[in-house]
């Protein structure tokens, strides 16, 4: 695949707008398969996709790859190519020297081999950016200052102190980038998206963490040059977050509280950089799922008016989740006959892959053309269908 000339990492490309979050080979091993997929994305208008790329869907250890699913990545990846999508890389997961598997959890930054595992960390990602030269964007882990991502291994639930989150991303952050630049000086590395998990501009409990203030510990760490350098390129030459607004339609509020988290970024830089927002979205167990349509349709067109600085929104996400975790946050019902995709509240079983209300708006709001029942199928009811365990991405 011929890799397109690097683009600005300050001033956002036009043309990126409507994104996508999309596991495409997860959803594949569990039955809706990929090229339908792809075939879905460009009838709904997306035209850039946050894809999974986590080191163990190739990866047996952090120097050994799967080849089958190395073949399968790069085929994936190849369709998404034929449909000119842009691709973000995405990865959260990393090799555990305790264990000797990957997680999500953290070694702590006080712990005998920690610098050790940030030399893993950074040939880790070296070994899978080298292999995969197709993508140009490198996510670097998930919301970096969530407790759900950022914990020390073994003790999940434990919420860290703002200023040992962003010392901690900081070391991530510098490391992966090394990896993901010493494999290919064109690859450009984005933030792992932050969020406020309670809503945006609502601070953690206990610890009192938001976007707003992480940021500002993160450049702290990054300035005191105790992280192998003070150049916030060499961390992160893309930011990313996650302005989850879990019951509101994009207001006054939404812009301004986005635009806060920009003017840390301008400030501590003195200069732009472009944003992406990796996940956003509405779940109907939520909020109203009547409410969702307009918002979405307003959405889209508040970014592009009011939000100068984001190149793509990444909605969150193609469909209810295949993995039965509960998660109605798709445009799509579940695409697996066989799994159980009910309306919250009422129970109701619904036709596995039909589109719902919002995915006609998300149609209607990025200008796409084509049927939305590309993976609709008879579902069985509530009574027989079988439940299926797994974890979500």
């Amino acid at each position: 695949m011929k890799q397109p000339e690097r683009p600005s990492t300050k001033k956002p490309q036009e043309g990126f707008l409507y994104g996508m979050d999309y596991l495409s080979f997860l959803w594949d091993e569990n039955g809706a398969d990929y090229l339908t997929g792809f075939r879905l994305l460009k009838n709904l208008g997306v035209r850039s996709i946050r894809h999974w790329m986590h080191f163990d869907a190739y990866m047996a250890d952090w120097r050994t790859f799967k080849p089958a699913a190395v073949r399968k990545m790069h085929e994936i990846l190849a369709e998404a190519d034929r449909y000119s999508l842009q691709v973000i890389g995405m990865n959260h997961v990393n090799w555990s020297l305790k264990e000797r598997k990957f997680c999500v959890g953290k070694p702590s930054r006080r712990q005998e081999d920690y610098t050790r595992w940030l030399e893993i960390y950074e040939e880790n990602w070296y070994l899978a950016v080298r292999e995969f030269p197709e993508i140009l964007y490198w996510e670097i882990d998930n919301e970096l200052n969530n407790k759900d991502f950022m914990f020390i291994q073994g003790r999940f639930g434990e919420k860290l102190p703002t200023g040992e989150l962003a010392a901690l991303s900081a070391d991530l952050l510098l490391h992966a980038s090394r990896g993901i630049h010493r494999a290919n000086p064109q690859a450009i590395t984005v933030m792992g998206g932050i969020v406020d998990p309670y809503g945006l501009g609502i601070p953690e409990t206990d610890t009192g963490t938001t976007m707003v203030n992480f940021l500002e510990a993160l450049y702290d760490a990054i300035e005191s040059g105790r992280h192998g350098s003070t150049r916030p390129d060499d961390f992160f030459e893309v930011a990313a977050w996650h302005p989850y607004y879990y019951k509101s339609p994009p207001d006054e509020y939404f812009v301004e509280k986005n635009q806060e988290i920009y003017e840390v970024v301008c400030r501590r830089e003195k200069k732009e950089k472009k944003v992406f927002l990796t996940e956003f979205g509405w779940d109907e167990s939520l909020w109203d799922m009547r409410s969702i349509p307009a918002a979405i349709e307003r959405l889209f067109a508040v970014v592009r008016e009011r939000m100068p600085y984001v190149e793509a929104l990444h909605y969150y996400r193609l469909f209810d989740d295949v993995t039965e975790n509960h998660n109605t946050a798709g445009l799509f019902c579940d695409p697996v006959a066989q799994r159980r995709d009910v309306l919250p509240k009422t129970g109701e079983c619904r036709i596995a892959g039909s589109p719902k209300p919002s995915a006609y708006a998300y149609q209607r709001a990025a200008g796409g053309q084509g049927p939305l029942d590309l993976f609709q199928a008879p579902r069985p009811s509530a009574a027989t269908a079988e439940p299926v365990g797994g974890s979500g991405g």
